[in-house]
């Protein structure tokens, strides 16, 4: 059975893709997988027999609006927070519809393995974005 499947909509998920595709091989590797039509699953899977890992990669700007405690909360909710509300959800819908998981963005090609019901799964995060901003004394404030 051939199918295409996504390199990665973002600069930051093309690299993930590549890292996970040399990590895990291709074959078990899935990026941008999707639920519904427009709706993405997550910005990748990989599975291997009744485990699934699930990815989430998020690179946002760091605000730099003068006030640290300001700045850290709106980032960690871009990034963060905003990473395992995704990654929850990815969980129970491949507990809930493991048979609804497609390729594509329109929903027409379906993930070519099946996904258990009850698949042990793993959670993983990549953040991003948050580099660049240092500390008063020049030194690493955050790193990301």
């Amino acid at each position: 059975m051939r199918f295409r499947r996504s390199e990665g909509l973002t600069s930051s998920e093309q690299v993930l893709a590549e890292f996970c595709d040399k990590s895990f091989l291709k074959l078990w590797t899935y990026p941008n997988l999707f639920r519904k039509p427009g709706k993405e699953l997550a910005d990748l899977l990989v599975v291997f027999g009744n485990d699934v890992i699930i990815f989430s990669d998020k690179s946002c700007g760091y605000p730099n609006t003068g006030d640290a405690d300001l700045d850290w909360s709106r980032w960690y909710r871009r990034s963060i927070a905003d990473s395992v509300h995704q990654i929850a959800k990815a969980e129970r819908w491949i507990r809930s519809f493991p048979d609804k998981v497609f390729l594509d963005g329109k929903c027409i090609e379906k993930l070519p393995i099946i996904l258990q019901r009850y698949a042990c799964t793993s959670h993983l995060r990549r953040l991003g974005g948050a580099r660049s901003r240092r500390g008063r004394n020049g030194d690493a404030g955050v790193e990301g």
